[in-house]
C-alpha cells in the first residue's frame, strides 16, 4: 500500500501535479477529494481528470470545513489523496437519501455492500448531514453491516449551513451518501477516536426536543438557558458555542452536541440528533486532556504500524484551536502519510453507530504484516505549556468543583424540603404534590388508587406519661413498620402530628382495605415486641377511601378517608373503616 496526498490551488495545478506524480502499480486505487469549493461541475471535472490518468481509480469526495494533508491543516483550499492498494479492493456505492426514509435506505445500502464485497474490513462514509437525518441512516446501516467498522464524516460548507456536496466517481449530489467498501484478506484497520471536551456545570434535562432541535431545557426555552450560562449570543452562534457544547452521556459514553443556530423561537439547532429526556451538561475544551488523548492515539497507531492514515476531525476543533490544531495532526504524519478533512459531524459505529460532534477520528490502514518501525521516531504531541491554557484549565476545575458541591448541597436541601425530619418519610407539602400527580394519572389512564389515613391511638397519653422523646421514638417505629409493609411504588407521608397517610397506586378499594388491616396487625404486634418499661406498645386506627377517574379530587378523597378514620375511633379504635 502507498498513500500520497497534496494540496492543489486550481484545476491546472491539479493537472500538473497528477501528471508528475509517481503512480505505482496497484490492485485498486482509492482517490479522495476534499475541497472548500461548493461546485458540482468542478468536482466532476476533477474526477474526469483522475480517470484519464488512473483508469482503475475509485473516486469519492466532499465539500469541507477545512482540509488535511501531510499532517497540515488547510483553509479554503482543496486536497486530494491517493491510496494505492497492493491486494485490496475499494468499491464505491452512491445513493440519494430522502427525508423520512433514512433507516430503510441505510439498511438497503448496507445489504448491497455486504453482497458485493468479500472479506469486507471497513466502510468509509461521506454524507450531507444538513439535508437529512444522518443518525437514522446510520442506525439502519449498522443493523445490516454488523461489526464491520464504519467511519467518515459529514460534508461541510465552511459553516455557511446552506449546502454541502458529496462525490461518488463522476456523480455529485447535495442530499445523499457515498460509501467506500474496503475489502481484502490482507487489509487491516485500526481506529482511534477522541473527544477531549470535559463536562462541567449543572446537570440539566432536555424537556422538549425533535430530531436535531432542542426547544426546552428544564422546561425553559433552550436558547434562553444557553445564553443564561454563556452570555448573550450575538451574530453567528457557532463561534460563541464552540467552547461550550452540550455534553450528553449516551450508552455510557459522553458525546458532544454543538448548537449551530439560535432560532427565532429560542430553540437551538444542531447538525446531529438530540433527544427529549436526555441529561446534558456544558462542556469545555481542555487542552491538557486533548493532547493526552492525541498522545495515546499516536502511541496506539505507531504500535499498529499503518501504511496510511485517514483523519476526520470536527470543524469545531479547527475553529476552537485555530493554528494550534496542527498539534493534533503532526504526530500522525510522523507515523504514516495522512489526509482527511474537517467535518460537520463524524461517523463511527460504536455503542451503537453515532453521529459525533467535536470528535477526532484516526483510521490507520495496512496490507503488509506488522513491520519493525523502531527506526521511525514518533513526534510526540506537544506538552501543554501555555500559561493561559493552564489558567483556563484550573479555572474550569474550580468551577466544576464548586458546581458539584452546589449540586450536592441542592440535593440535600431538596431532600430536607420533601422529607419529614423525624420519621424520614414524605412530608405534608410533598404529599400534596404526589396525590395531585396520582389523581391526574387516575384520570388519564382510568385507574384507581387507594388512600389510607392512619392515626396512632391515644398518642397524647404517650407524650404525657413517657415524655416527648419516647413519643418521637414511637413515631419513628410506626413509620418504619408501615414502610416495611408497603411497595416501593407506594407513597407514605406524615400528615400531621401522629397522623400518617398512604397512597397505593393501581390498587382498588378491596385490596387497599386488606393491606390496611395487615398494617394494623403489624403495628399492634411489632410495638408489643419492641415495648419495654420506657417504650409502650400502641395501636392505630385507619380510614380508607379510593381515588379514581370518577372521584379524582384529592381533597374530597382525603375528607372521605378522614370520616372513615373518625368512625374507626368511634368504634373503639384499633380497627379499619372504609368510606
Amino acid at each position: 500500500m502507498k498513500h500520497i496526498s497534496f494540496e492543489f490551488k486550481n484545476e491546472q495545478d491539479f493537472k500538473d501535479k497528477i501528471f508528475a506524480m509517481d503512480k505505482p502499480s496497484a490492485c485498486s486505487v482509492l482517490v479522495q477529494f476534499y475541497t472548500s469549493v461548493v461546485d458540482k461541475s468542478l468536482l466532476i471535472r476533477l474526477a474526469q481528470q483522475v480517470k484519464h490518468h488512473i483508469k482503475q481509480a475509485k473516486i469519492v469526495g466532499c465539500t469541507t470545513n477545512g482540509e488535511i494533508s501531510q499532517g497540515q491543516p488547510f483553509e479554503r483550499s482543496s486536497i486530494v489523496s491517493f491510496t494505492f492498494f497492493d491486494s485490496s479492493q475499494a468499491i464505491v456505492f452512491f445513493t440519494a437519501v430522502t427525508e423520512g426514509n433514512e433507516q430503510s435506505i441505510g439498511r438497503q445500502l448496507a445489504s448491497e455492500i455486504i453482497q458485493s464485497s468479500a472479506a469486507l474490513k471497513g466502510v468509509l462514509l461521506l454524507a450531507t448531514p444538513m439535508s437529512f437525518e444522518c443518525q437514522q441512516f446510520l442506525l439502519g446501516f449498522n443493523e445490516q453491516i454488523g461489526n464491520v467498522p464504519i467511519f467518515g464524516g459529514g460534508a461541510g460548507d465552511y459553516f455557511e449551513m446552506e449546502n454541502s456536496l458529496v462525490l461518488g466517481d463522476e456523480e455529485v449530489i447535495s442530499q445523499g451518501v457515498v460509501a467506500v467498501a474496503l475489502s481484502g484478506t490482507n487489509l487491516q484497520l485500526q481506529i482511534h477516536s477522541t473527544l477531549g471536551w470535559t463536562a462541567f456545570g449543572p446537570q440539566m434535562k432536555v424537556t422538549c426536543a425533535d430530531v436535531n432541535t432542542i426547544y426546552q431545557i428544564d422546561h425553559k426555552p433552550a436558547g434562553e438557558v444557553y445564553q443564561h450560562y454563556i452570555g448573550k449570543v450575538t451574530g453567528e452562534i457557532l463561534s460563541d458555542a464552540l467552547s461550550f457544547p452540550l455534553i450528553i452521556e449516551r450508552n455510557g459514553e459522553p458525546i458532544a452536541r454543538v448548537p449551530v443556530a439560535l432560532q427565532d423561537d429560542q430553540s437551538l439547532l444542531f447538525v446531529a440528533d438530540v433527544h427529549a429526556h436526555e441529561l446534558v451538561r456544558f462542556g469545555y475544551g481542555d487542552m491538557s486532556v486533548i493532547l493526552e488523548d492525541v498522545a495515546v492515539g499516536a502511541e496506539q497507531m505507531q504500535s499498529f504500524a499503518p501504511e496510511a492514515i485517514y483523519l476526520f476531525s470536527c470543524g469545531c476543533r479547527s475553529m476552537f484551536f485555530g493554528a494550534d490544531v496542527v498539534n493534533e495532526l503532526v504526530p500522525f504524519e510522523a507515523i504514516a502519510p495522512t489526509a482527511g478533512f474537517f467535518t460537520y459531524g463524524e461517523f463511527l459505529n460504536n455503542k451503537p453507530a453515532s453521529v459525533l460532534n467535536t470528535a477526532y477520528l484516526i483510521i490507520g490502514m495496512r496490507e503488509q504484516e506488522q513491520g519493525n518501525y523502531a527506526g521511525k521516531k514518533l513526534m510526540q504531541a506537544p506538552s501543554e505549556s501555555s500559561r493561559k491554557a493552564k489558567g483556563m484549565a484550573r479555572l474550569m476545575h474550580f468551577i466544576s468543583t464548586v458546581t458539584n458541591e452546589l449540586e450536592v448541597a441542592n440535593k440535600e436541601l431538596q431532600h430536607m424540603a420533601h422529607i419529614d425530619a423525624l420519621t424520614q418519610v414524605m412530608n405534608r407539602r410533598r404529599f400534596d404534590e404526589a396525590i395531585a400527580q396520582e389523581a391526574s394519572r387516575c384520570v388519564r389512564y382510568d385507574r384507581a388508587a387507594t388512600v389510607i389515613l392512619m392515626d396512632i391511638d391515644h398518642f397524647k397519653a404517650v407524650n404525657d406519661n413517657y415524655g416527648h422523646q419516647t413519643g418521637d421514638q414511637v413515631l419513628k417505629n410506626f413509620a418504619n413498620i408501615v414502610k416495611a409493609a408497603i411497595r416501593t411504588t407506594d407513597v407514605l407521608a406524615r400528615y400531621g402530628g401522629e397522623e400518617f397517610i398512604l397512597i397505593l397506586p393501581d390498587t382498588g378499594l378491596e385490596q387497599g382495605t386488606l393491606l390496611a388491616e395487615r398494617i394494623r396487625e403489624s403495628i399492634e404486634n411489632e410495638t408489643i415486641r419492641l415495648s419495654n418499661k420506657q417504650l409502650p406498645s400502641v395501636t392505630s386506627s385507619f380510614g380508607v377511601s379510593v381515588l379514581s377517574a370518577k372521584a379524582a379530587s384529592p381533597e374530597l378523597v382525603i375528607a372521605k378517608a378522614d370520616k372513615a378514620l373518625y368512625r374507626a375511633k368511634g368504634a373503639g379504635r384499633n380497627c379499619v373503616m372504609v368510606n
